[in-house]
């Protein structure tokens, strides 16, 4: 689990990075952007599946197996983390909206086509 988290991790530090450069923006404010969409998706995702195990089993007096118990546990921890991220992402997020204009690419020139490397790589 604690290799999960790490790659889960690094994957919002990547696409922060990544969202940075192509917005032209501040990291601060790529990574709140990036937090606010992750944070309302995992509110929404898990709210249904966090709720029906709670109805089931106070209701009905299930008794769930150890490992519904830490997939129950992991996923209220997930849904506890979003619900504290969101308050300070979203108003980051908002007010880092903006900060330079987007450049569109290059005129592009007029150039010849390599086709000797062209017929060499369709071929090999």
């Amino acid at each position: 689990m604690l290799l999960l988290g790490l790659v889960s991790i690094w994957r919002v530090a990547v696409l922060s990075r990544i969202y940075s450069v192509v917005c032209r923006t501040r990291f601060v404010h790529a990574l709140a952007s990036i937090l606010t969409a992750a944070s309302i998706e995992m509110l929404v995702g898990i709210f249904v599946p966090m709720m029906e195990h709670g109805i089931l089993a106070g209701m009905a007096g299930i008794r769930h197996s150890p490992a519904e118990e830490v997939r129950h546990a992991a996923m209220t921890s997930a849904w506890v983390g979003a619900l504290i991220t969101l308050p300070f992402a979203l108003p980051t997020a908002l007010l880092g909206r903006g900060s330079q204009p987007i450049q569109g690419f290059p005129p592009r020139s007029p150039d010849r086509l390599p086709w000797a490397w062209l017929v060499a790589s369709a071929l090999g």
